[in-house]
């Protein structure tokens, strides 16, 4: 059986994160793993600091000063000793028993990557005969995802807070890119296309999810309308043109964008859209500027 190295990347979420490390710590009933919070917050954790300190199971704590979602992870990796890596977050519930099902599930040889149920607190899983042709068409043909399904399917990308890999196959490919900034949108697909065309697929496991509580603070969601919209559209465009997306895909992308961010029923009748429109177009251009250099990988990971 793997030894395990789960890895949380957290940024201005204590509360929140003290219930995903408690799970961990005192219930999941997998015991063979490490810990690693990689702490990105305005100040330090004493608890988590005492609990490194203290803990029956092997704990981590790095408070760094930097706030980067790809950068996190990528550190975290490097300091992890486990064959088997999984991602969480500050703002989940963990299903009972989940690093047991992503270590039998690795226990074939031929497993590299595999991702799980992402759900609101309300939300329950669909089963096949609820799920559409075109929809079940669209995911077996890597075309789409969705995080809410109770049946098993090769994945296009594995949710970036639900997630494990083998470690080799997170360092054969890499790494994360750490040209992703703010919000990191697209950071976990521009992964994925990198372990599906590099290492191997990616299994969905339906019996490895979690609760995604989506706290109104914290994280990414502390960053103020312009420069958030602004970092969106950037990582957006440079999501595409790394996984090597169609023109029209691309303009898609942007109109999405447009409407989602600067153009929705909210900011029109609020006239924000006005004040919005600007760093949206920084976005393209910070965005279509970044995308004709290389990508940011660790030099060692």
């Amino acid at each position: 059986m793997p030894y395990v190295s789960v890895i949380i990347p957290t940024l201005n979420r204590a509360g929140p994160l003290a219930n995903v490390v408690r799970y961990f710590l005192e219930q999941e009933p997998y015991r063979d793993f490490e810990l690693i919070i990689v702490d990105q917050s305005d100040e330090k954790n004493a608890e988590l600091e005492s609990l490194a300190v203290n803990s029956h199971v092997p704990l981590r704590y790095f408070h760094v000063d930097f706030r980067q979602t790809t950068r996190a992870r990528n550190l975290g990796v490097k300091n992890a000793s486990g064959e088997l890596i999984v991602f969480s977050e500050d703002d989940v519930e963990p299903w009972m028993g989940i690093l047991g099902v992503y270590v039998r599930h690795f226990e074939d040889p031929n497993a590299m990557a595999a991702t799980g149920p992402v759900l609101l607190p309300s939300q329950k899983l669909r089963s096949r005969p609820e799920v559409s042709e075109s929809e079940l068409n669209r995911l077996l043909t890597l075309r789409s995802m969705a995080f809410d399904l109770d049946f098993g399917f090769k994945a296009v990308y594995a949710a970036g807070g639900n997630s494990a890999y083998r470690s080799e196959a997170i360092r054969r490919v890499g790494g994360f890119d750490q040209n992703y900034v703010g919000n990191a949108w697209g950071e976990e697909f521009e992964f994925c296309f990198r372990v599906r065309h590099g290492v191997g697929s990616i299994d969905y496991l339906p019996a490895a999810g979690v609760i995604h509580l989506v706290y109104s603070t914290g994280g990414s969601r502390n960053a103020k309308p312009a420069p958030y919209v602004t970092d969106f559209v950037r990582n957006s465009i440079y999501t595409d043109v790394r996984t090597h997306a169609s023109w029209s895909a691309r303009l898609m992308t942007l109109w999405r964008c447009l409407r989602r961010l600067v153009w929705n029923r909210q900011n029109l009748a609020s006239g924000e859209w006005l004040t919005l429109l600007l760093p949206y177009l920084k976005g393209i251009w910070v965005g279509t500027r970044v995308s004709l250099g290389p990508p940011n990988l660790p030099q060692s990971i």
